[in-house]
């Protein structure tokens, strides 16, 4: 079966904010036995793996391996912060899954914005703390969505630095709130840029179209307002940017297999 970070199921075990002790040291000998997300927040230091040193600092963002060895350490005089969340991929059955690795987001990856995602791992603690672990792993959904679009270490030839940069704050905004771009082409006019310039400069920054970005975004919106809401549905489809609740079913059936009304039926069974 072939493995999809869409559809996949995820179970968060724990999330939670740690600041380190003055002489903390981490050392997984023994292996870990789930996926850890492992963003560090504050602080520098230094994470190894494999033969490979990261010196590490605020917006570093790691995917552990389950059975991976990690050694890390930080500086006392500026102790790390971090942010781990255990969790564990699933089958239909709930049966705990381990997908090839070139199919899950990379080992190592850098933040550009660090106040967005530090928005939804908190988040997904809340979640967590609340018991609604299905919420929580939407959330997390998004963010190895996000890991996986984005490839922090290209260097687009051409392109300036402040353009990168507003590109990534108008993808945070679009992934938080899709209903703010009617379409792709209003993205292209506020970037002040012309449409097929900019679809091409965002697919190949991003492995993705912008059209296909904001149908993305739309319908994983729409997912958690259909789990966390008694919205019908003509208010979702005005939540997350569509102009009739009947284009919102439909896309949202070829997009998921099910229609808006069924997916909220089926996980509330």
């Amino acid at each position: 079966m072939t493995f999809s970070l869409k559809k996949t199921g995820i179970f968060v075990k724990t999330a939670f904010m740690y600041s380190c002790l003055k002489d903390w040291r981490w050392d997984t000998s023994r292996g870990l036995d789930v996926y850890d997300l492992w963003t560090v927040i504050d602080g520098c230091g230094q994470m190894r793996n494999a033969g490979r040193i990261f010196r590490i600092s605020m917006g570093d963002c790691f995917l552990l391996r389950p059975g991976g060895r990690y050694i890390a350490s930080h500086d006392p005089k500026n102790p790390l912060l971090l942010y781990p969340v255990h969790f564990l991929f699933t089958d239909s059955g709930g049966k705990k899954i381990f997908p090839p690795d070139d199919q899950i987001p990379p080992f190592h990856r850098r933040i550009q914005n660090m106040e967005f995602f530090k928005q939804v791992l908190d988040k997904i603690q809340i979640e967590v703390l609340l018991g609604r672990r299905g919420f929580a792993a939407e959330w997390l959904r998004l963010l190895l969505l996000e890991l996986d679009f984005s490839d922090n270490s290209v260097d687009i030839a051409g392109v300036n630095a402040a353009r990168m940069n507003a590109m990534n704050s108008m993808k945070n905004t679009v992934l938080m709130n899709p209903e703010k771009y009617s379409s792709a082409k209003y993205m292209s006019e506020e970037m002040k840029l012309s449409y097929a310039y900019f679809s091409r400069l965002f697919k190949k920054a991003n492995g993705i179209s912008p059209e296909d970005f904001l149908i993305n975004a739309r319908i994983e919106c729409a997912k958690r307002l259909l789990l966390r809401t008694a919205d019908n549905m003509a208010e979702i489809a005005e939540k997350t940017g569509y102009r009739s609740s009947f284009f919102f079913s439909r896309q949202f059936k070829q997009k998921t297999g099910l229609s808006p009304k069924e997916y909220r039926r089926d996980a509330c069974d």
